[in-house]
């Protein structure tokens, strides 16, 4: 009896869980054995991967043979055996919904993985501190590594999520909080990935501790240091994540007392520029383009540039809208130097000139749209400077922008520029075309609608148009909004971009503009349009609307008003 009790009390109850899983799993019909020799996914082969995987990696036992799987090939047999191989191979399966939810329902992984990756952690950084052999730090490293790729495509399956407990949720982002700390950037990556996926997820309430104040400097440093191009895409979409994530608490988590809302302090936009996020992200963009342009990369890895440069400039545009907004409500925050303002027009000027994705230059257009905001607000108004007051230097003059937008487009990157400006253009409006048809093939009664609701008896063309303006104003939607904003950039630089370029393509520009001042495609790429000035439709031989006539601008400096 006491040698019952002293062996009851040396097996935990999840080895106890796992062998039993193993043993019905044994039971099971034996057609396939192995991912990938049918399609199918043996679940004994998913229980005994566990199995080992929580006594090697977690009790710190080695890993038994008596596999039973005397009628399978040899070659099966040795890839059964060797541990690696099948972790790596559960990593591949946990991009399948059906094999995460029975991971997550039947066999607790999380717990499994989480374990295991988290002593993987500490193992490898305590042998890191005592010095020993690269090799022998790189197993436990690996090991991790492979653990937070499982998690992290199984928290993709927002059906999965919803079935874990809302401890093991919260577990998981706090390994995956502490895993940024890790020295292997491929851990870093791992850890990156849970970290997006819970927060894009349906398991963002339980893991708020990825958006709080202690996890933006963690993010940050990530962002500015990593040198692998998959590590700074998705740190910027940690980084944007929580940017949404608090802007929606803001105002509508309260506490249980029925007190001021969450983090009344200052806001995480605030928290970001005091750490210096546009600089940081001014100069990663910088590298990525430049890389993309054939200069010697400064990043490495096998993730996508491109991507990674998207996500920057997404980070970047929310950035300061949310920053810009800030400004205006309190006057307050953290510290916006102009030196990364001035970074970050020239970091998207090198994107302009090095990429052609019609995404990216999209996004690159929208952070210029916010850097022109910020020199509207500069123009209305000047900044306060006392204490707790959002601080710009006084020699801060956002009006520089401009004359600097007119150099690039006159220097050497000014011809790629505009070309590729008048493609973006085109895609707009053959995208505008199409959306258009759709929607008159779903409600063909709109056209007729829309002409009886302008013709009104005894008006000009400009008082109908101006009508139509504010009968439109409520339906603008969202995508409606960027493209506006991308637009009305793009015709801002063809016209402070010598005309000698320019002419070029007077072609193609010039029914361009012309459908979009008609008001073809809706009125925000119609304002998107009014927004060239008088001589730059004068030298395409194009009428001037009245409302751009009244408004006296030349020269492509009408002020930027539109709210964000």
């Amino acid at each position: 009896f006491a040698f019952i009790v002293h062996a009851a009390s040396r097996i935990s109850l999840v080895q106890i869980f796992c062998w039993l899983r193993c043993l019905m799993g044994s039971m099971l019909d034996e057609d396939t054995l192995l991912a990938g020799q049918t399609g199918a996914v043996e679940e004994s082969f998913l229980i005994r991967t566990l199995r080992d995987i929580l006594n090697k990696h977690v009790l710190g036992k080695d890993v038994l043979s008596d596999k039973a799987i005397d009628d399978i090939g040899e070659d099966s047999l040795d890839a059964l055996a060797d541990l690696d191989t099948r972790m790596e191979s559960l990593w591949d399966l946990c991009a399948d919904p059906r094999t995460a939810e029975f991971l997550i329902r039947c066999c607790r992984a999380a717990m499994v993985l989480s374990e295991a990756a988290a002593r993987g952690l500490a193992l490898a950084a305590k042998l890191a501190a005592e010095g020993r052999e690269s090799a022998d730090v790189a197993a436990p490293t690996r090991a991790s590594e492979v653990c937070l790729g499982c998690l992290a495509n199984i928290t993709t399956h927002k059906d999965v999520v919803l079935q874990m407990d809302e401890s093991d949720v919260r577990g998981l982002a706090q390994l995956a909080l502490d895993g940024l700390s890790s020295s292997e950037g491929t851990v870093v990556l791992q850890c990156l990935r849970l970290i997006c996926a819970l927060m894009m997820g349906p398991g963002y309430r339980s893991s708020s501790v990825l958006w709080q104040h202690s996890a933006i400097p963690r993010y940050i440093y990530v962002l500015e240091n990593s040198l692998l191009v998959e590590v700074v895409q998705h740190a910027a979409d940690a980084l944007n994540q929580a940017l949404v994530l608090d802007a929606a608490a803001d105002g509508h988590a309260t506490s249980s007392s029925g007190g001021p809302p969450r983090d009344c302090g200052e806001q995480l936009v605030a928290l970001m520029a005091s750490e210096g996020l546009g600089g940081i992200l001014a100069q990663r963009i910088r590298e990525v383009a430049s890389g993309l342009a054939g200069e010697d990369p400064t990043l490495s890895g096998d993730g996508d540039p491109e991507t990674a440069l998207h996500s920057a400039l997404c980070l970047g545009q929310s950035f300061l809208v949310e920053l810009l907004e800030l400004r205006q409500e309190r006057a307050s925050g953290g510290i916006l130097q102009l030196e990364d303002l001035l970074a970050l027009f020239t970091s998207a000027f090198r994107v302009l000139d090095s990429v052609g994705r019609p995404e990216v230059v999209d996004a690159t257009l929208e952070l210029l749209s916010s850097l022109l905001d910020w020199e509207a607000v500069e123009r209305a108004s000047k900044l306060n400077t006392g204490e707790g007051a959002l601080v710009v230097p006084p020699a801060a003059d956002a009006t520089a922008l401009r004359p600097q937008a007119a150099a690039f487009l006159a220097g050497t990157l000014g011809t790629g520029i505009v070309e590729k400006l008048i493609f973006f253009l085109q895609d707009k409006v053959r995208d505008a075309e199409s959306l258009a048809e759709d929607k008159l093939r779903a409600f063909p009664d709109v056209e007729k609608e829309a002409k009886a609701k302008t013709a009104r008896e005894g008006e000009s063309q400009e008082e109908n148009a101006q009508h139509a303006e504010n009968d439109e104003e409520k339906e603008k939607t969202e995508d409606e909004q960027e493209d506006e904003s991308s637009v009305e950039v793009a015709l801002l630089l063809l016209d402070l971009a010598p005309w000698a370029k320019v002419r070029e393509h007077s072609e193609a520009l010039e029914p361009l503009l012309a459908d979009l001042l008609s008001g073809r495609f809706g009125k925000a790429l119609r304002q998107a349009a009014s927004s060239v000035s008088p001589k730059f439709l004068r030298r395409l031989n194009l009428p001037i609307p009245t409302r751009i006539a009244a408004s006296g601008m030349e020269e492509g400096h009408r002020a930027r008003s539109r709210s964000r």
